[in-house]
């Protein structure tokens, strides 16, 4: 019995040795994957900001669409918002009800028109229960300075458009 626990203790050292060095070379690896990615990702990251705005405002204005088609006596309302959103007619696929916007990535870099208009391109993917679809538009980003109650901020509004 005694001899049967030395054996244990033993392959219980040794099996934690072998876990730390594993842990090690993982971190060496996560570190080099970290530096490599801080240098490849500077485009994506002046862009990320407004990914979030811009994720947020097409899922509004496919939300927009979807009830539009629902209530169409609502039509000349909705039609108001949907001008504010998009220069173009961006149109919901026959038949659906609802749409998620998913992987909004943004795409090359950061244009920037002028000091307050910049545009990105974005390549997006609307979902529902039937329908999966892949597709690229251009969001124009407008910043505003504005002072609220005494404090400065910034405005942005995005408006997008078809390739």
């Amino acid at each position: 019995m005694k001899q049967l626990s030395y054996l244990f203790l033993l392959l219980l050292c040794v099996g934690c040795a072998n876990v730390s060095e594993e842990k090690a070379t993982v971190s060496s690896d996560m570190v080099e994957m970290e530096a490599t990615e801080a240098t490849s990702s500077t485009v994506i990251e002046e862009a990320f900001p407004y990914a979030i705005i811009a994720e947020q405002k097409l899922q509004e204005y496919f939300d927009l669409l979807a009830l539009q088609n629902k209530h169409p006596e609502m039509g000349t309302v909705i039609s108001k918002q949907l001008e504010g959103i998009t220069s173009d007619s961006i149109v919901l696929p026959r038949g659906q009800d609802s749409i998620d916007v998913k992987n909004l990535s943004p795409m090359g870099s950061l244009q920037q028109l002028n000091d307050t208009v910049m545009e990105q391109r974005f390549t997006y993917t609307i979902a529902s229960r039937t329908l999966f679809k892949t597709d690229t538009i251009i969001a124009r980003i407008i910043t505003k300075p504005i002072v609220i109650d005494g404090m400065a901020t910034q405005e942005t509004k995005v408006v997008f458009r078809k390739n």
